[in-house]
């Protein structure tokens, strides 16, 4: 049977580079767990700043998106302009 598909063959080249691309991966992972202990400790847990932040009422209502009209204004002097909030 004919495979639709063509047999993928590898140069010696590439499963080298694959080779030293993995050795240099695992060589920069940390081999004792006493170096993720230290940097563990030595980061500071996430702070918050919700009592300094300013309640506000806020009275409106959201607008529905709008389709069909072209968000594009052209003034007088032919210049376009996109208005915000359209």
């Amino acid at each position: 049977m004919i495979s639709q598909f063509p047999e993928k063959t590898f140069s010696v080249f590439t499963i080298l580079a694959a080779l030293v691309f993995l050795l240099l991966i695992f060589a920069s992972l940390p081999l004792d767990s006493s170096d993720a202990a230290a940097n563990s400790q030595s980061v500071k847990p996430l702070e918050y700043n919700r009592d300094q932040l300013v309640k506000m009422a806020v009275i409106g209502y959201i607008s529905p998106a709008r389709f069909g009209e072209d968000p594009y204004r052209i003034d007088p002097d032919g210049k376009i302009h996109v208005l915000p909030g359209t």
